[in-house]
């Protein structure tokens, strides 16, 4: 870490508050280089978690620069690795739940830019979620605790980004845990002030869950670093890769009519075939609306997607 970076922290310790011009200066100390350290991004961390005001104009450098570090510093970019899955945990979180609003959005935010992060990353922030809706008290309550369980609009909007972002378990279709989730979270709110947009997401998501066709296969890991190395040796070598690319296409165009082309009428099978609801999805179902005897409003709901 850079003399004129420590120089900046010190400053700001020194003053106890954060100014858009100290913000300005480190962010120009963190990118001159081009991206932030492993040094930087923890004096970063430690600076934010020895904050009690947090203005815009931090904010917007405390999630840009832990972004960056997290999901773009590793081979491949995009691939949230263990290890930095591991140091975020540990600067943002506390026994399975975060320290601030500020860290519930950040890992939001990280969850939705990268292409992939391990299932403790997403875990945390849906049991963020779950656990201020069950008690009342959490990263989007403000402090505020209201008797009773419910669900307001910011955890609706949460739950949305959350589950349909690029990095989730199916970028465009519900897991098993998230649609388990959804029930609890029903199940606890289901005489409460609930959000308006709360009836209408949980009976889509589900009906997502149990009928909708997943069209994004996520890249593994081992394939994106295929493809970064192959990008990086043919930049060396313009000329090969536009004979190998010529040769390629040739040969694309020469197994067209093979079984394993990807075609219009391949597409509609297999989303006809998940639309239909088979014996596994069906007897699920059936045990969460039979749990307590008898079919609710949100149940209700879900059945109506299904049956439209």
């Amino acid at each position: 870490m850079a003399q004129v970076f420590t120089d900046i922290l010190a400053s700001i310790k020194a003053k106890g508050n954060i100014e858009a011009f100290d913000v300005l200066n480190l962010r120009e100390t963190t990118y001159r280089d081009g991206s932030a350290i492993i040094s930087e991004a923890q004096a970063i961390m430690d600076l934010h978690k020895a904050c009690t005001i947090f203005p815009q104009y931090w904010l917007d450098f405390y999630f840009e620069a832990t972004i960056d570090f997290v999901v773009r510093q590793q081979d491949p970019m995009g691939y949230v690795d263990e290890y930095k899955a591991n140091w975020l945990l540990d600067n943002i979180s506390n026994q399975g739940r975060v320290n601030s609003p500020a860290d519930l959005e950040l890992v939001t935010r990280i969850i939705e830019t990268a292409d992939d992060a391990p299932a403790a990353v997403r875990a945390l922030a849906l049991n963020e979620i779950e656990q201020t809706i069950l008690s009342g008290k959490g990263a989007t309550r403000n402090g505020d605790s209201q008797s009773g369980s419910h669900i307001n609009d910011a955890e609706v909007a949460y739950l949305r980004r959350l589950m349909f972002a690029l990095s989730s378990g199916g970028a465009a279709t519900i897991s098993v845990d998230e649609a388990e989730a959804l029930f609890r979270i029903k199940n606890a709110c289901l005489d409460g002030d609930n959000a308006d947009a709360w009836l209408d997401f949980f009976a889509k998501t589900i009906g997502n869950h149990l009928m909708a066709h997943d069209f994004y296969t996520k890249i593994s890991v081992e394939k994106a670093q295929e493809r970064e190395t192959f990008l990086e040796n043919t930049h060396s070598n313009i000329g090969a890769f536009l004979s190998r690319a010529f040769v390629g296409a040739k040969s694309a165009i020469g197994s067209a009519d093979r079984n394993d082309i990807w075609d219009e009428n391949h597409g509609a099978d297999d989303i006809a075939e998940n639309e239909n609801i088979d014996s596994v999805e069906n007897a699920w179902l059936n045990q969460k609306i039979a749990s307590d005897g008898k079919t609710d409003k949100y149940e209700q709901a879900v059945i109506e997607v299904i049956k439209n």
